[in-house]
């Protein structure tokens, strides 16, 4: 099995607490830590009833910023990338034969 891709700067994830989606956060900044796999991870909690926007900085390892479950004061948590909504681009139109459109014209003005 592939290891799945660690979360970046800037990415959108979700937090699980207990099981269950707890909340979801920004990522500000990742720096190594002092020792060797593991990570100072920043980040944002997003809420609307959070009036300070304070950043947290969790220590993790290389697995734990790939999404395994870790604890927190015997609490279980785990972090899930949100992956981007990807839009779908409308195609183009076809290009009409010869030039010409086709259509109806309705006409709004009585004769």
């Amino acid at each position: 099995m592939e290891n799945p891709r660690a979360i970046v700067e800037n990415d959108l994830i979700l937090i699980h607490v207990q099981h269950n989606p707890g909340f979801f956060a920004r990522v500000e900044e990742i720096v190594a830590d002092r020792k060797p796999g593991w990570w100072q991870v920043r980040i944002l909690p997003l809420s609307l009833d959070n009036s300070e926007f304070q950043s947290i900085v969790w220590i993790l390892d290389d697995q734990q910023i790939r999404g395994e479950e870790f604890t927190m004061q015997s609490v279980p948590m785990r972090i899930q990338r949100v992956e981007p909504y990807a839009s779908r681009v409308p195609s183009k139109p076809k290009p009409e034969k010869n030039g010409a459109k086709s259509g109806k014209v309705i006409s709004l003005v009585k004769k």
